[in-house]
């Protein structure tokens, strides 16, 4: 199969060389922003799995509290929403 050589001529080569470094660094730009929204999102996460520990804390302290005495054992079951975060 022959190969057709097609003439291009510098300006064209410049021209397209152009166009792909704007969208490198459109492409750069978007991940930056991407990258800054993921750690944001990350320290959401981590705030919300904190107030999740401490109010399963809560709870199981209140249900501790209004547990008749005669039952000596304390509430040990884990609270449902609890969770294992793991790191990325």
């Amino acid at each position: 199969m022959p190969v057709l050589h097609s003439r291009v001529d510098s300006s064209s080569i410049r021209r397209l060389n152009s166009t792909l470094s704007i969208r490198i660094e459109e492409l750069n730009a978007k991940i930056s922003a991407l990258y800054l929204q993921n750690l944001h999102m990350r320290a959401s996460e981590i705030a919300l799995s904190v107030q999740l520990k401490r109010e399963c804390k809560r709870t199981k302290s209140l249900l501790n509290q209004m547990r008749p005495v005669r039952h000596s054992k304390p509430y040990s079951t884990p609270c449902a929403f609890e969770t294992v975060v793991v790191a990325v």
